[in-house]
């Protein structure tokens, strides 16, 4: 195991990003930084059209219409709020998610197939979301000035519980995982694994190049 440790240990995390850094077009690579950004401003402007045309207050109205129980009724608006969200923002997700990948040679999916994923994505995001709101509300309701002290720390553990949740419940839609077979990549895992006191016993493996070219090594 030491001998195993050691070759891990020997790796240069920023010797293989510049590596592959260099397979990537220029032009790629620049215009993905300003992509988080644009992306922003495109969620901002979908959410200020929600308000100035007043359909988050007829959401409002309608939650309460559908039932009494306050605690649910934030639920219930989430609904309409995550899918015309995600309606408003489809063209920019559409480009940024698919054309432009296409467009470097990073997207193995067909259109269909990418589409059929944000559709899973869209369901998963309708739930979490319901979730979220439900909780915030409940708090600002129980704490009214304090509310975004709260929040914030109920927002810290939900996002630590997805942490957990995602790779067993979530990851498995887009792609299937299979054990990883014995040989000595699944012992150097295993032993970087146990050398920081983590004790997993069990590696499993799925095809990312199902979806794109970009780096998909990771650790859940």
């Amino acid at each position: 195991m030491i001998s195993l440790i050691q070759a891990a240990t020997a790796f240069d995390p920023e010797a293989a990003t510049r590596a592959y850094l260099s397979t990537l077009n220029g032009a790629a690579r620049e215009g993905g930084y300003w992509l988080g950004l644009w992306g922003s401003l495109v969620a901002v402007a979908s959410y200020w059209l929600m308000l100035r045309l007043g359909w988050s207050a007829k959401w409002s109205g309608w939650a309460a219409n559908v039932t009494r129980r306050r605690w649910l009724q934030p639920a219930l608006y989430s609904l309409p709020f995550t899918v015309i969200g995600a309606l408003l923002t489809l063209p920019w997700t559409i480009y940024a998610g698919f054309f432009r990948e296409r467009q470097y040679g990073l997207m193995n999916q067909t259109f269909p197939a990418w589409l059929g994923e944000q559709g899973i994505a869209l369901i998963v995001g309708l739930i979490t979301t319901a979730i979220f709101f439900t909780v915030v509300f409940a708090l600002i309701r129980r704490a009214p000035r304090s509310w975004w002290a709260w929040a914030s720390g109920a927002t810290a553990l939900m996002l630590a519980l997805m942490v957990m949740v995602a790779p067993v419940f979530i990851a498995p839609l887009f792609n299937k995982y299979t054990p990883m077979a014995a040989g000595p990549m699944r012992d150097q895992i295993l032993a970087m694994s146990h050398a920081s006191h983590i004790p997993a016993n069990d590696v499993y493996v799925f095809d990312a190049s199902k979806q794109s070219k970009r780096v998909s090594a990771n650790v859940s």
